[in-house]
C-alpha cells in the first residue's frame, strides 16, 4: 500500500508543506476509516485552514482534496494539503506496522533483563545532568511491559505517532504528586471508546488505561501499543521538563547560558555584518537570502536557527570557527536589517528552500524590508554585485511606436519590473536597489510584464491619443518612427468645444458645438466628410450631456418642469463645466438656483427655568420645517416656494439634523417660533452650537450670567471662619461648584477620589446656608461618620441620627425646627419614606451613590421620593460597570435631564458600549460634563499633604453591643471594687479583660466561636476595601489581631478580592516573594493583610496607596512605621489613611487618650512593658464610661 501524491504539488509547496508539518502546524488530524479519509486544521498560529482530504479505502490513491486558503480557493494545491499528506504518510507507515506480530515470546527471565536494559538506556540519558522529581527509572521498572514491542515503538515514529497524545494536561499536585497524560486514537468515529489515560507517581505508575477501539489488548502480555507510546512520551517528558523541579524557567536558562559563556570564556563579536541576497522572482517578489560575518561572509543556512541563537546568545557557525553573537554585535546598518529578520521569524513566516535559506519578500513586507537596508548595500544575485539600497528614480521603460500592418501601430520594448509596496515601489537593477514613486500607470496598462508588445488599430487612434499615449510620454523613454507619427497626425484631433444653456418658455435648451481646423460642428451629428472627427472625445461629450437632457444633434431639451431633472442638472453643472472647454449660461437660466446655505441664527434666553431657544433663517418657519421634514424623509432634492432649489447636502440642514438629534427635535419643532427646554440644557446647547459654528448666536442677559458664573472657577461663598482656614483650594473649588449649581437650580454628582474630603464639601456648603434642614443619605457603616465629621468641622450645626424604632424614628422627623440636617441610612429610608412626605429639604445629599446604580431598587426610589430644592450625589466611582449607573444617578440628581433609561439606553448606552461610538460619547460627555466634578489626587498634588488621615466611626448591632456592654460591666465592677493597689496586683486579669472588649469591637466572632450575628466593623471594613479597589487604589490592612486577619480572609474570598498576607508565620524568605507580587502593577491581589508585627519593619509596600487601621493602636511610632511602608520613597501617589473607630466603645475613648495618657492607652492595647504604676483605677473607669 503506497500513496503517491508529492506529483500533485510544486517543489516550492512541498517545501512548505514540510516546513509548516515539521513545526507541528497540523492541528488535530482526525482520521475516519470507511470511507478512508483526513480532516485537520493547518497552518501558523492563528492563521489556520481546514483541510479535507478523501483517500481509497486502502489508502493508496487520493480521491478529493479541498483546503478553504485563498490560495487553494483559486484551483491550486496548496502547502496546507501539502502539510496534512505528510502527516497521514506517516499514519499509513503506523497502520502497515501495526499488521507485524504485536507482542514477542521472551522467557521471563530475559524479559526483564531487557526491560531493565532499556530502563538503564532511557535513565541514562538524563542522569548526569537531571536529578528528577519523578524517577522516568522506578516509573518504568513499575510496569510488565514487552521490550520488544517498546523497542519497535520507540524506534519507529509512525508507530510512536498512532496515538495523539495531550500532555498539555500535565499537573503535578503539591499534597499529592501525580502526572497525568491522555492519549486520542485517530480514528475520529469511534465514539467513547476512544482514550488512553496514563498517570504515575513520584516512581510508579498509578493507573494505566486503554479504551481504544482498534487496540488488540487481549493478544498482548502487559501494555498494549497505545499505552506504551503514551507511557514514553510521558517519560520522555519527564526527562526534558523536569517537573516539580522548583528551579523555574530563567534560572534553568541562567544555568545553561553560564555553563556555555565559561565554555567559550569570550564577549559576543563586535562590527558583525549582515548581508541581504536578492534574486528576483516571477511576478515581481524577491527572494531573499542572507550572509553574516566579519572580514568575510558565510552564507546564514538556516535562517530561524540562526535568528534564534543570536537572541539566545548561542553559538553560531562561522565557517569551522563556533562564536558568540548577539543583537548589539551587528554593525548599525546589520542591526536593522537583523530586527527586521527577526520579526519575519517570530511571526511564523514562511522560511523555506534548501536547509531553511531563503525568505520570500512580496508586497506585503516589501516596505519593511527596504526600511531595514536604505542606505546600505544588499547582493544581486542575477549579476552577484553588491549594490546600494536607496530612493530614486525608478528605471522607465525603454518603448518603441511603430506602423503595424498598414492599418494601425504597434508598441513594443522594455519594461523594467516593479514590486509595488505601500509607500513605494520596489527595483532591482545591476546598479542599485531602487524604491521610488507608485505612480507609475503602465504598470496599470500592461501589467507587470517585462517584455510588451500591444497593437491598435487605426480607428482606435483617436482615443490611444486622448488617454494611452499622454501616460507612454510620462513614464518611458518613448520613440516615434515617422510613419507613425505621420498616421497619428491623419488620425484628427478636436481644438474646442463650447456649451450653451438658456431658458425658453417651459424648456431648458442648450447647444454643444465641437470645433475641427477652426470649423464649428455640432455634437455628434454627421456629415463634414472632409473633416477627420475625434468620435471618442465627442462621443464621451454626448454620454455625459444625455444624462441630464434629450439630445439631438447637439442641441439640449429639458422639460423645465421635471423638478427632479432640472435638480439632477444644476447638480451636474461642476461636470458639465470640466468636461467643455466654454459654457455660457444665459440670464434666465441663471434664475434656476441651487442654494447650499440658509443662513441660521440662533438666540437663546432664560427665565422661569425654562431655556428657550430661538431659530432664523430666511426661510419662514412653516417653510423651514417642510424643509427638514424633506430632508429627513431623504429626498433626492428640496424646492423651495421660489422656484430655487436646495442641495440636501447643505451644511445647514446637516447642522440643523445635528441639533435636532442632540435635543430630540421633530421637524414640526422647527415650525415652531421659539422652543423651550429644561434650564439645564443651556451649557450643552450654548457649546453644541459654538462646537458645529452653526451661525449666529445672540444670548439674553440672563443667559450670559449664567455662562459667566460657569467660567468662574470660584464663585463668591462666604464660609464660616473654621472652615475658612480649614478647607484647601480644590474643596474650596469643590464648595463653590455646589453652590453654583444649586444657584441655578441644578444638582451634580461630587466624583472625587477617595480620599479628597467630599464629605467635607459638602458640610461647608451646607453651613453656608442654614435656612432650611437638609438631608445626608449614607450606607450604615458611614451614618456615624457623617455625625463625628459635623462635629469635627461645624459644630454649630445640629444634627439628628435617625436611630431607635420605627416609632421613635417618626417621632424624630415630626418636628425638625431647631434642625439643620437629617442623617441617615439607605435602610432606614427606605422603611421610613413615608414620614418624609410633609418636608421639603434644602439640600437632599446622597453619599456612596452608587448605592443606586440599579434604579429599580427601593433604595434608588426611595431617595427620588424625598422632595428637595437642590439634589447632590457624592461617588468615587460614578460608573463602575455599565453607562446604566451614570443615568440611575442623574435621574436622581436631575430627573428627565437623560430623558428615560429606555431613551438613553437607545440614544447613548447601546452606540457607545456595542458599536464603539466615539461621537456619542463626546456627546454624553459635554451634556453631563458640568454637572460632575471629578479631581484625582494627582490633580491637587499641591494642595494635598504626604499622607491624608481620616477617621472612620462605626456603630454597633443590637447583638454586638449586647455583648460588649456585659464585657464592659463585668470590668467595670471589678475595677470599682478595688483600690489602687488592688489594681496593681490584678493588672494581669484586667488587662485580659480589656484585650476581650477590644475583640468584641472588632468582631465578636474573635472571642465567641458560636456567635452567628454581624460586625459592624467589619462590614464597614469590607465597604471601603470595595470603594477603594473600585477607584483604582490598593490597600494595606492592618490589625494586631491575627485571628481578625482571618475573619477578613473569609470575607473578601465571599466577595471574590483578590488579596495576600503576611503575619508572623509567614517564612521572612517567602515574605519579598509576597512584596514583589503584591507591587507589580498587574497584580490581582489588590489587598494585603498584614498583622503588627510582621509588618512593622523591613517591607516595601509602594504598590498600595491605602491604609487601613482596623484597631486603635496606641503606639503612635508602631502605627506610622506600619503606615510607610506605603508611604515611603518610591511611593508616586498621595497616601490615605483610614482608622476605623467603633463609636461609644473603649476604642473611641482610648483614641482620645492618645496625647493625654500615652503610656497607658500603649499598655491597654498592647499589653507590654507596663509598669505596676501605669493602671490608675480613675483612668481606667474614664475608659470604660
Amino acid at each position: 500500500m503506497t500513496l503517491q501524491w508529492r506529483k500533485l504539488f510544486s517543489n516550492r509547496i512541498l517545501d512548505r508543506g514540510r516546513d509548516y508539518w515539521k513545526k507541528d502546524w497540523v492541528y488535530a488530524p482526525s482520521y475516519s476509516e470507511l470511507p478512508a479519509g483526513i480532516h485537520c486544521r493547518v497552518g501558523k498560529p492563528g492563521q489556520s485552514y481546514d483541510v479535507t482530504i478523501d483517500f481509497s479505502d486502502d489508502w493508496s490513491e487520493i480521491k478529493w482534496m479541498d483546503c478553504d486558503c485563498p490560495y487553494a480557493a483559486e484551483g491550486y494545491n496548496c502547502k496546507h494539503e501539502a502539510a496534512c499528506l505528510y502527516a497521514t504518510e506517516l499514519f499509513i507507515e503506523g497502520m502497515q506496522a501495526i499488521q507485524e506480530p504485536l507482542t514477542s515470546e521472551l522467557p521471563a527471565s530475559d524479559r526483564k533483563k531487557r526491560q531493565e536494559e532499556i530502563i538503564e538506556k532511557v535513565y541514562g540519558l538524563g542522569r548526569k545532568y537531571v536529578n528528577y522529581i519523578f524517577d522516568p527509572g522506578k516509573i518504568l521498572a513499575s510496569v510488565d511491559f514487552d521490550p520488544v514491542l517498546w523497542e519497535r515503538i520507540l524506534d519507529n515514529p509512525a508507530l510512536a505517532n498512532l496515538v495523539a497524545v495531550n500532555l498539555d494536561d500535565s499537573q503535578a499536585n503539591d499534597k499529592q504528586p501525580l502526572l497525568t497524560a491522555t492519549g486520542f486514537s485517530h480514528f475520529a468515529n469511534r465514539g467513547n471508546r476512544n482514550k488512553v489515560n496514563v498517570k504515575v507517581g513520584l516512581k510508579q505508575v498509578s493507573e494505566l488505561k486503554c479504551n481504544i477501539a482498534e487496540c488488540k489488548q487481549d493478544e498482548i502480555t502487559g501494555p498494549c501499543r497505545h499505552e506504551i507510546a503514551l507511557l514514553q512520551k510521558l517519560v520522555l517528558m519527564i526527562m526534558r521538563e523536569n517537573p516539580g523541579e522548583v528551579t523555574d524557567y530563567q534560572a534553568d536558562r541562567a544555568l545553561a547560558r553560564a555553563e556555555m559563556l565559561e565554555e567559550f570564556d569570550q564577549d559576543a563579536l563586535e562590527g558583525v555584518k549582515l548581508l541581504a541576497q536578492l534574486e528576483k522572482e516571477p511576478g515581481g517578489s524577491f527572494l531573499v537570502k542572507f550572509k553574516v560575518g566579519q572580514k568575510r561572509l558565510y552564507v546564514v543556512k538556516n535562517i530561524q536557527n540562526f535568528v534564534d541563537d543570536v537572541l539566545s546568545w548561542r553559538p553560531i557557525s562561522l565557517g569551522k570557527e563556533e562564536v558568540l553573537v548577539s543583537p548589539d554585535s551587528f554593525d548599525p546598518a546589520s542591526q536593522r536589517l537583523f530586527s527586521f529578520l527577526a520579526t519575519i521569524a517570530a511571526d511564523g513566516a514562511d522560511i523555506y528552500g534548501e536547509s531553511k535559506r531563503s525568505i520570500e519578500i512580496a508586497s506585503g513586507r516589501i516596505d519593511g524590508f527596504f526600511a531595514a537596508v536604505e542606505g546600505s548595500e544588499v547582493e544581486n544575485l542575477d549579476n552577484k554585485q553588491v549594490v546600494p539600497a536607496k530612493r530614486g528614480e525608478l528605471e522607465k521603460a525603454e518603448l518603441e511606436i511603430d506602423v503595424y500592418g498598414g492599418r494601425g501601430i504597434s508598441i513594443t520594448g522594455i519594461c523594467p519590473p516593479v514590486l509595488r509596496g505601500i509607500r513605494a515601489s520596489y527595483q532591482l537593477t545591476d546598479e542599485a536597489f531602487v524604491a521610488g514613486k507608485l505612480g507609475n500607470m503602465l504598470y496599470a496598462l500592461f501589467g507587470n510584464k517585462e517584455n510588451i508588445d500591444v497593437s491598435f488599430d487605426i480607428n482606435q487612434l483617436s482615443q490611444f491619443k486622448a488617454t494611452v499615449l499622454p501616460l507612454l510620454k510620462k513614464y518611458s523613454n518613448l520613440t516615434i518612427s515617422p510613419a507613425a507619427q505621420q498616421l497619428l497626425e491623419e488620425a484628427g484631433g478636436l481644438e474646442n468645444s463650447q456649451l450653451r444653456l438658456d431658458v425658453e418658455g417651459d424648456e431648458v435648451v442648450g447647444q454643444a458645438r465641437v470645433f475641427y481646423q477652426g470649423k464649428a460642428v455640432r455634437l455628434g451629428a454627421s456629415g463634414e466628410r472632409a473633416i477627420k472627427r475625434d468620435w471618442y472625445k465627442e462621443e464621451k461629450l454626448a454620454a455625459l450631456l444625455e444624462k441630464f437632457f434629450d439630445l439631438e444633434d447637439g442641441d439640449c431639451r429639458l422639460d423645465k418642469g421635471d423638478d427632479e431633472a432640472v435638480y439632477q442638472l444644476l447638480e451636474g453643472m461642476p461636470k458639465l463645466f470640466a468636461a467643455f472647454d466654454e459654457v455660457e449660461v444665459t440670464p434666465a437660466f441663471k434664475k434656476l438656483k441651487l442654494k447650499d446655505r440658509l443662513n441660521l441664527a440662533f438666540g437663546l434666553s432664560l427665565s422661569d427655568g425654562l431655556l428657550r431657544l430661538d431659530l432664523k433663517s430666511e426661510l419662514t418657519p412653516e417653510e423651514l420645517a417642510e424643509v427638514f421634514s424633506q430632508y429627513k424623509d431623504r429626498k433626492k432634492y428640496i424646492r423651495l416656494k421660489n422656484g430655487s432649489f436646495l442641495n440636501p447636502a447643505s451644511q445647514d440642514l446637516g447642522k440643523l439634523a445635528l441639533l435636532a438629534k442632540n435635543l430630540d427635535l421633530t421637524a414640526k419643532d422647527f415650525g415652531k417660533e421659539q422652543l423651550e427646554m429644561p434650564a439645564y440644557r443651556a451649557l450643552y446647547v450654548d457649546q453644541l452650537l459654538k462646537e458645529q459654528e452653526m451661525g449666529e448666536i445672540e444670548r439674553d442677559d440672563h443667559f450670559q450670567q449664567l455662562l459667566a458664573d460657569f467660567d468662574q472657577k470660584e464663585a463668591p461663598l462666604k464660609l464660616p471662619t473654621g472652615l475658612e482656614k480649614i478647607l484647601r483650594p480644590y474643596q474650596k473649588t469643590g464648595t463653590a461648584w455646589m453652590n453654583r449649581l444649586a444657584q441655578h437650580g441644578f444638582g451634580g454628582i461630587l466624583a472625587d477620589e477617595m480620599g479628597l474630603g467630599k464629605t467635607l464639601q459638602v458640610i461647608s456648603l451646607l453651613a453656608s446656608q442654614k435656612d432650611q434642614p437638609s438631608l445626608i443619605v449614607a450606607p450604615a457603616s458611614l451614618v456615624l461618620n457623617w455625625e463625628a465629621e459635623f462635629k469635627k468641622f461645624a459644630p454649630e450645626m445640629k444634627t439628628l441620627v435617625l436611630s431607635g424604632s420605627k416609632k421613635e424614628r417618626s417621632g424624630q422627623l415630626a418636628d425638625l425646627t431647631e434642625i439643620d440636617v437629617v442623617i441617615t441610612s439607605y435602610d432606614l429610608l427606605k422603611r421610613d419614606i413615608a414620614n418624609y412626605e410633609p418636608h421639603t429639604f434644602a439640600y437632599e445629599v446622597i453619599d456612596e451613590a452608587q448605592m443606586i446604580k440599579n434604579p429599580r431598587t427601593a433604595a434608588a426610589k426611595a431617595v427620588s421620593v424625598v422632595k428637595a430644592k437642590h439634589r447632590f450625589a457624592l461617588t468615587g466611582t460614578p460608573i463602575e460597570n455599565r453607562l446604566s449607573e451614570l443615568w440611575s444617578i442623574f435621574n436622581f440628581v436631575m430627573p428627565g435631564f437623560l430623558k428615560s433609561y429606555r431613551e438613553f439606553k437607545k440614544d447613548f448606552e447601546s452606540p457607545i458600549v456595542k458599536e464603539d461610538d466615539q461621537d456619542c460619547l463626546n456627546r454624553l460627555n459635554q451634556m453631563v460634563g458640568p454637572f460632575i466634578l471629578r479631581r484625582l489626587k494627582r490633580d491637587v498634588l499641591k494642595d494635598l499633604p504626604d499622607k491624608l488621615e481620616e477617621v472612620r466611626y462605626v456603630g454597633m448591632g443590637k447583638e454586638q453591643r449586647k455583648l460588649y456592654d456585659a464585657e464592659i460591666a463585668r470590668l467595670k465592677n471589678k475595677v470599682m471594687a478595688e483600690d489602687d493597689e488592688g489594681i496593681k496586683r490584678e493588672q494581669i486579669e484586667i488587662l485580659a479583660a480589656l484585650t476581650r472588649i477590644r475583640e468584641i469591637c472588632c468582631d465578636p466572632g474573635l472571642l465567641y466561636e458560636d456567635y452567628k450575628g454581624e460586625s459592624e466593623k467589619r462590614l464597614a471594613c469590607v465597604d471601603l476595601i470595595k470603594s477603594a479597589i473600585d477607584g483604582g487604589h490598593k490597600v494595606l490592612l492592618f490589625s494586631q489581631f491575627t485571628s481578625m486577619l482571618d475573619l477578613l480572609e473569609e470575607s473578601l474570598k465571599a466577595e471574590e478580592i483578590g488579596f495576600l498576607r503576611i503575619d508572623g508565620q509567614t517564612p521572612k524568605a517567602r515574605r519579598l516573594t509576597l512584596v514583589n507580587v503584591f507591587n507589580h502593577k498587574d497584580s490581582p491581589a489588590k489587598v494585603f493583610l498584614i498583622s503588627l508585627k510582621a509588618g512593622g519593619t523591613g517591607l516595601n509596600l509602594t504598590g498600595a496607596d491605602t491604609v487601613i487601621h482596623y484597631d486603635p493602636w496606641w503606639n503612635v511610632a508602631a502605627q506610622n512605621q506600619a503606615t510607610d511602608r506605603a508611604h515611603r520613597i518610591g511611593q508616586e501617589k498621595k497616601v490615605t489613611v483610614y482608622k476605623l473607630i467603633a463609636k461609644d466603645t473603649v476604642e473611641e475613648a482610648i483614641l482620645d487618650l492618645q496625647e493625654a495618657k500615652r503610656q497607658l492607652a500603649q499598655g491597654i492595647l498592647t499589653a507590654e512593658s507596663v509598669s505596676s504604676a501605669s493602671l490608675q483605677k480613675e483612668d481606667l473607669l474614664k475608659i470604660l464610661d
